[in-house]
């Protein structure tokens, strides 16, 4: 296959935005100059025709090594006439010896069948690499395991004129079966050249095949132009040349990505290229990052990760991680701070409460409850699909606090929330948060103040945190006419000030300590950070 049909069947199959104006083209690499760090590239230049012409001169990033033969996509950069291109993958294995194998056919007639009938593809245009391009038996067969480009183009005839109406489809199929098709309805007789192409995992013995189909009522027949009707397959990724896949509409790889985040080497030690999400690698910030995923809210909570890894969660803060592990230690990034609970609801009883009325939680929420009861600990909280979990227990001159956790599951959580008092004070504190908690308690602290003094003032402090965590921050009144206020070191969001009730808050710690200030008629202070 000579430069003008690979630069025309790039054009094709992968489908570029139209026109020769567009950001991106591809082609096939023709010449080379190492000591410039260029080269010369057949550019499809033709977006209404067929035809492809050779631009010289074009630089390629330093973690491609290029072969005569490569094809290539090429950038065409923002400015006047969008003149500047550079060279910034490969679309495939290097030029030499790259697996690659492309068949077409010598035109057969298609029955109109309810079957899909397989196509005849004799001549061999491109058998090299570790890849059989079998003509005898119509087929490509895998002998190198990696990632395929796969493409496959049927033209349609009929007895040497226009096809009757009706739909026309090209079939790719992998062992056997379906994988993947592109369909054409034509309302009136034409010409239909329908193409299909998609990125494949494949094994050593796979073997692709071309099958077409259609509906118009009677035979019709494939083309047999070399340029109408073919099967081809690229590997990507492949060992010599350094490149990598690219799939549109997933994300582009440039260079090479290492598993682990470490940076990859190239031709300039001072200048580092890996994957997209890796460091560019500039002399003094060589150390590995991988931008790995995003979560709902806060850190991840589960899997393994190495140092340097960072997420973004959907409320828009970054967390990156401190210390590898599963999951790690993770720290929240941008001005040092940590990001703000999103409290969907808040909810209270004063005095004598048996029960709580809320909205109904989201499953997959958690509900923080702060209890404030006299003689004993409130016990049996109950509310339809909240499973409850006492995290954090106080006892101060007679008040009896406690913090528990409900993960909402298996539906919404009905709209009240029942308890059991043993005397016949207690005050009930609740509000809702969208993370999904486990419940364990992690660092916890509480101490009781100068009960019932107005104006007293009360600091406690826990370290051993672990930045990103969930921290509840909590203070009861034993004198019901002066205000409680809290202030808790992080972000919070919830009740800072109560006259004759419990104050709370919650925060994500942004380091390993938490602490809380509380101010007015204090009985009691806790902090317990939730996992």
């Amino acid at each position: 296959m000579n430069h003008y049909d690979l630069a025309r069947q790039i054009r094709r199959n992968l489908q570029p935005p139209p026109g020769v104006h567009g950001p991106w083209q591809f082609g096939e690499v023709a010449t080379l100059d190492t000591t410039s760090g260029t080269v010369g590239v057949y550019l499809d230049n033709s977006p209404g025709g067929d035809g492809a012409a050779i631009t010289s001169g074009i630089p390629y990033l330093d973690s491609y090594s290029p072969y005569v033969g490569d094809p290539v996509l090429v950038a065409r950069m923002v400015g006047a006439g969008r003149s500047q291109r550079v060279v910034i993958c490969s679309m495939g294995g290097s030029g030499t010896g790259g697996p690659r194998g492309r068949l077409n056919a010598t035109g057969q007639t298609v029955a109109a069948t309810a079957t899909a009938q397989k196509v005849t593809l004799a001549n061999v245009d491109i058998n090299n690499g570790n890849i059989d391009a079998l003509g005898f038996s119509s087929k490509i067969v895998i002998d190198e395991a990696g990632c395929y480009l796969v493409s496959a183009c049927a033209g349609w005839q009929n007895s040497g004129g226009a096809v009757a109406a009706g739909r026309y489809m090209t079939m790719i199929y992998v062992n056997g079966a379906e994988v993947r098709r592109a369909e054409e309805d034509i309302n009136a007789s034409g010409f239909p050249v329908v193409p299909v192409s998609d990125i494949m995992n494949l094994a050593v013995n796979d073997y692709i095949e071309l099958y077409v189909y259609q509906t118009s009522g009677v035979n019709q027949a494939t083309q047999g132009d070399t340029h109408q009707t073919w099967l081809s397959a690229v590997k990507l990724n492949s060992s010599g040349g350094g490149t990598a896949a690219v799939s549109f509409g997933s994300p582009v790889e440039i260079g090479t990505a290492l598993a682990d985040g470490s940076a990859a080497t190239s031709a300039r030690s001072d200048h580092v290229h890996s994957g997209l999400g890796q460091p560019i690698g500039l002399t003094g910030a060589t150390a590995a990052t991988r931008f790995v995923g995003g979560t709902t809210s806060g850190a991840p909570a589960s899997g393994t990760f190495a140092v340097g890894d960072f997420v973004i969660d959907q409320s828009g803060s970054a967390w990156v991680c401190t210390t590898a592990g599963t999951p790690g230690t993770w720290t929240q990034m941008g001005g040092g701070g940590a990001a703000v609970p999103d409290v969907v609801q808040v909810a209270e009883a004063w005095n004598t409460a048996t029960s709580v009325t809320i909205a109904a939680a989201s499953s997959g929420h958690s509900l923080i409850m702060v209890t404030n009861s006299t003689t004993g600990q409130v016990t049996s909280p109950s509310c339809t699909n909240v499973t409850w979990t006492q995290l954090l227990t106080h006892t101060s001159a007679g008040a009896f606090y406690a913090i528990w956790v409900g993960v909402v599951a298996g539906g919404s959580s009905g709209t009240t929330i029942t308890m059991t008092k043993p005397g016949s004070f207690n005050t009930v504190v609740v509000l809702e948060v969208p993370d999904s908690l486990t419940p364990v308690a992690g660092t916890t602290g509480h101490q009781s103040t100068l009960n019932g003094v107005p104006f007293a003032t009360d600091l406690l402090r826990v370290t051993g945190c672990t930045a990103g965590r969930l921290v509840v921050f909590a203070a009861g009144e034993d004198n019901t006419t002066q205000n409680t206020l809290i202030t808790p070191n992080v972000p919070s969001m919830g009740i800072f000030s109560t006259v004759n009730g419990i104050a709370m808050a919650v925060g994500y710690v942004s380091g390993s300590v938490a602490s809380l200030f509380s101010q007015g008629s204090v009985g009691a202070s806790l902090i317990c950070e939730v996992y």
